[in-house]
């Protein structure tokens, strides 16, 4: 779902985290980086602003309008509880 909305004109980067396997695709962490970003999470959305001021964060599934509505926020600089 992420790879459908247009990167360059929501203005956003994603980078993958996955502790249990190694990702080599596109902007990822290491299984290390990804443990201390997740917890004991076994999966998080976060969406931070420029400015890295965290804005939404999730452990749920995000749908594409909600997720396009807080990339929209995070451009703004609107942070979303």
């Amino acid at each position: 779902m992420i790879k459908e909305i247009d990167a360059e004109e929501h203005q956003y980067l994603y980078v993958i985290a996955n502790s249990g396997t190694t990702n080599k695709s596109g902007y990822h962490t290491s299984k290390i980086d990804a443990k201390n970003i997740l917890g004991n999470e076994k999966f998080k959305v976060t969406i931070y602003n420029q400015d890295g001021i965290l804005v939404y964060s999730s452990n749920s599934v995000v749908n594409k309008t909600m997720l396009l509505h807080y990339l929209a926020n995070s451009s703004k600089g609107k942070v979303q509880g």
